[in-house]
Order: structure tokens, then C-alpha cells, then sequence
């Protein structure tokens, strides 16, 4: 018993490992983004996703397919770190900075290289008509403002692959990650993330709202309730953060969470418990000293690197190269690691490096979660 104390502390919190450096944040993420790797080379190379023994067992007790859960891991994540850099930064103008400064080098990169390269090279038009076609320009325009909108198709590109002829379909999620920080901005600006009751109701009122559109109590507007479960899981990260002070990381409370989300499984509310439940999942994971995982932490943050590039690269694997899924998923692995490893050294990191140099902006205290992840 004094062996398994030691292991699991009960008086330790989330506060008190958000002080040191060694976390597996890096590891979780770089799994999030091969899942959705994994997931889109059985769905791109046979033309119907859900096809592969993981995403069907996923589904099963998830209730969402392996490529979903892997995103809302993504959306938790980053609403616990954003969150967390907001508060521990001087001002806005700094918060901005760093965000624009983590999100938009890889994406522009990606959509590069999806147009000039990719998109040039599988085109079936004359190669200067491709780069005079007002749709080519219509993409580059959309995809690196974001909030306008994804453009997912290029002239003459990918028309004949099995599932679809997006070019990069996992850009989906990067308007609703942009309005995410938006949303942390106004909520640190106004002062609700900096006061725990008041973020705390916000939160509580944001999953009734979700409940009830769950539950037909409510009719929103489609443009806003499509991902909503996707703004629930941003949120739960942010709470988490915010309350780190007052939530224990021990087994007792691991245990509790589980049996929850196992008695809740199926039930209306089970969305929401789900959510909370797997934010607490992945923090005990990423922040107990107890769970011992390898750190990557010297080889980069490449996962957003993994998960911008590898849709176009699977894309053109399926076009030219194989249709087996297993092929597809090995020859993506060979481009897209490499890539996102030269995309994070000679894009992103020293993107980062600029982080409190321009002019008019105070980088702040920044926290050493948010000094390791951007």
C-alpha cells in the first residue's frame, strides 16, 4: 500500500506538474495525428472510411470513428495549453503573436506545397492553364485566411480517386481551431478566463446549450451546432486549466472517471462525460510522474506537421502508386515523418523563435508547457 501512495500521491495536482517540463503533450499529440493517418489511408485508398479493425472497435465503445477521436484529443489538448499560455501571458497582443506565429508557417507551407507541387504535378490540365485557373488562386486565398472557409479541390487534381478529389481534407478543423483562440482572446480580454467561478459557469451553460441541441430542446443555426461537440471538448481543456489548482492527479479520481464514463456510456448525457472524461484521461497520462512514456521531445513537435501534410501525400500515393491500405499507410509513414521533422527545424521552430520580437509586443510570462509547445 505505501508502494502504491508513492506512486500515486493523492495531494498532487495539476498545478503542481504544469510547473515542470517533462510531460508526454508531444507524444499524444504525434499519436493523435498518425490515428488520423492511419484512419484516412483505409478511407482514401478504398473509398470508404471505417473500414480498418481499430476504427471499428473505436466506434464501438466511442461511439465515433478513430479519425474523430483523434481530433476532439487535439481539441482538449489545445484548449488546456492555449488556455494556460493566455493566462500566463502580459497581453493580447502577445497571445496573438504566439498563435499566428504557431499555426500559419506549417499551414503555409502545406498549402505550397499541395498547389506548386502536389496540385502541378496530378493535375490533368495544361500545366499553365492549372496555374491561370482562378480556382488554383481561389484555394491558396482560402486556405491561408482560413476564416473565410476551406477550399478543398483543385483544377483537374484527384478527380478520379476513390473517396474524393480534396486535396487536403484534414485542413477541416483549422478555421474551428482559429476561432478557438479567438474565443480564448475574448474570454481572457473581457476577464471571464482569469475568474474560475465566472469561466466556470460559462462552461457549465456551454454544455446545457450543447444538450439541448443534442436533445432537439434547442434548434441552432448549422453553421454553428455542426462541430459544437467540438467547441465542448476546446472548453473542457480550458477548465481543466483553470481549475488545475483544485483537481487532484491520483488513481482514486482515474478510477472514478472511468466507472463514470462506463455507467453513462449510451445515455444522453454521455457525450459531455465522455469529453470530460478523456480530458482527464489524457492529463493524468501527459502530467503524472508516475507514467513513464518516451519523450520525443528532442526530435521536435512534429505533429502538426504530420497532420497538415499527409492528406495530399496519401492522395497522390492512392493516385499513382497503390491502393491497399496497408501500402498506403507505410509509404505515407516514409514522406510524411521526414517532411514534418524538416518542417518543424527549418519552418516552425525558428518561426517560434520570433515569438516577443515584434515590434509593440511584451512576450510575457509565459509558463514552460506553453515555452515547449508554441
Amino acid at each position: 500500500m505505501w508502494q502504491l501512495r508513492k506512486l500515486f500521491p493523492s495531494q498532487l495536482t495539476i498545478e503542481d506538474r504544469t510547473r515542470h517540463r517533462d510531460n508526454n503533450f508531444t507524444l499524444i499529440r504525434l499519436i493523435a495525428a498518425y490515428a488520423v493517418l492511419f484512419a484516412h489511408s483505409y478511407g482514401l485508398a478504398l473509398g470508404r472510411p471505417g473500414q480498418d479493425a481499430v476504427t471499428r472497435w473505436v466506434k464501438m465503445w466511442w461511439g465515433q470513428s478513430l479519425g474523430e477521436l483523434a481530433v476532439t484529443v487535439f481539441f482538449v489538448v489545445s484548449g488546456f495549453l492555449v488556455g494556460g499560455s493566455y493566462l500566463h501571458r502580459n497581453n493580447a497582443l502577445a497571445f496573438v503573436e504566439a498563435r499566428v506565429l504557431r499555426i500559419f508557417p506549417a499551414l503555409f507551407l502545406a498549402v505550397v506545397l499541395s498547389v506548386f507541387v502536389v496540385g502541378w504535378y496530378a493535375t490533368t490540365m495544361d500545366k499553365m492553364d492549372y496555374l491561370r485557373s482562378p480556382v488554383t488562386w481561389d484555394y491558396v486565398r482560402h486556405n491561408l485566411w482560413l476564416l473565410g472557409g476551406v477550399k478543398y479541390q483543385l483544377p483537374g487534381v484527384f478527380e478520379s480517386n476513390p473517396r474524393t478529389s480534396a486535396v487536403n481534407g484534414s485542413l477541416w478543423t483549422l478555421p474551428l481551431e482559429l476561432r478557438m483562440y479567438i474565443m480564448v482572446l475574448i474570454l481572457g480580454v473581457v476577464g471571464i478566463l482569469k475568474r474560475q467561478h465566472l469561466f466556470n459557469f460559462f462552461a457549465v451553460a456551454l454544455v446545457f446549450v450543447f444538450l439541448a441541441k443534442e436533445n432537439s430542446w434547442l434548434t441552432l443555426d448549422p453553421r454553428y451546432s455542426k462541430h459544437l461537440y467540438l467547441v465542448v471538448a476546446y472548453v473542457v481543456g480550458m477548465f481543466l486549466y483553470v481549475n488545475r489548482k483544485n483537481i487532484p492527479l491520483n488513481l482514486i479520481v482515474l478510477t472514478a472517471v472511468v466507472t463514470t464514463m462506463w455507467i453513462f456510456h449510451g445515455t444522453s448525457l454521455w457525450m459531455p462525460v465522455k469529453i470530460m472524461g478523456l480530458g482527464y484521461v489524457l492529463l493524468f497520462i501527459a502530467l503524472h510522474p508516475a507514467v513513464r512514456l518516451p519523450n520525443l521531445d528532442r526530435w521536435g513537435d512534429i505533429s502538426y506537421g504530420v497532420y497538415v501534410f499527409a492528406f495530399p501525400v496519401q492522395q497522390l500515393i492512392v493516385k499513382d502508386v497503390t491502393r491497399s491500405p496497408l501500402e498506403v499507410l507505410l509509404y505515407s509513414t516514409l514522406v510524411v515523418v521526414p517532411l514534418s521533422m524538416m518542417s518543424w527545424r527549418f519552418v516552425e521552430k525558428p518561426a517560434l523563435r520570433l515569438k516577443g520580437k515584434l515590434p509593440g509586443v511584451l512576450s510575457g510570462s509565459i509558463p514552460v508547457l506553453d515555452r515547449k509547445t508554441g
